[in-house]
């Protein structure tokens, strides 16, 4: 029998800005109207914040995340999904 499954959104940072005075306020509008809506928001500065953005990044002349930025990622969403199925 097939489960329903929520609406979950995930929100990477700009990688470049991760360590030092990150921006939130699109965090905080997002989470806002995520909580609003009752979506599960995974939200991912936390998560990246003790790393450098050079370890973050695919490479330096490309701000998305490369190999352990994204397996930081995918360990994150794992823990936050199955806690909730």
């Amino acid at each position: 029998q097939a489960k329903r499954v929520g609406l979950i959104a995930v929100l990477f940072p700009y990688t470049d800005l991760v360590g030092g005075n990150y921006p939130l306020k699109t965090q905080q509008k997002l989470a806002a109207i995520f909580n609003r809506k009752r979506v599960t928001f995974i939200d991912l500065l936390e998560t990246y914040k003790g790393y450098a953005a050079q370890e973050l990044k695919a490479n330096r002349f490309d701000g998305h995340p490369g190999e352990l930025g994204h397996r930081l990622a995918a360990e994150a969403i794992f823990e936050k999904v199955s806690a909730l199925y």
